[in-house]
């Protein structure tokens, strides 16, 4: 992950990003040659983001606040598992992935954790659209059930 300059202003600004390190890294393996296993480019870039601070690359009007984000973890329901994960992918199409990893590790649930970090390979990775929570939309509608 290259130093930061860029600072972005909302999610799919972040995610282009992303998109676009997923990429290199596998134009750069596969012009060596290397080993080219899309999972875990996904993975390791998502990795290396993480531990950027919000603070160097995301704006201030897109970055949130320790008490925005732990209001944010008591105001998740306690419901179902499934239910989180919806709230979780609404949260990051509205506040963007690093923040919403944040809020995650407030979460203080190693489970809920593995899980959206997968979900966030797969969102990255299979190049879903910026925003999926239509009304219209059947993920929207099973998520409601």
């Amino acid at each position: 992950m290259e130093n930061f300059s860029p600072k972005f202003n909302n999610p799919e600004e972040e995610l282009s990003y992303l998109r676009e390190q997923v990429a290199q890294k596998e134009k750069q393996l596969a012009e060596s040659g290397q080993e080219l296993h899309r999972p875990n480019v996904v993975n390791e870039t998502v990795e290396a983001y993480k531990k950027q601070f919000p603070e160097q690359v995301l704006t201030k009007d897109f970055r949130m606040t320790e008490m925005h984000k732990e209001a944010i973890v008591l105001d998740l329901t306690p419901e179902s598992h499934d239910e989180k994960m919806g709230e979780l992918l609404g949260l990051l199409q509205e506040k963007g992935i690093l923040n919403t990893i944040g809020v995650v590790e407030r979460l203080n649930n190693p489970h809920i954790e593995d899980d959206f970090h997968r979900f966030l390979v797969q969102y990255i990775k299979q190049g879903l659209p910026e925003k999926i929570l239509s009304e219209k939309n059947p993920l929207v509608r099973s998520l409601e059930y």
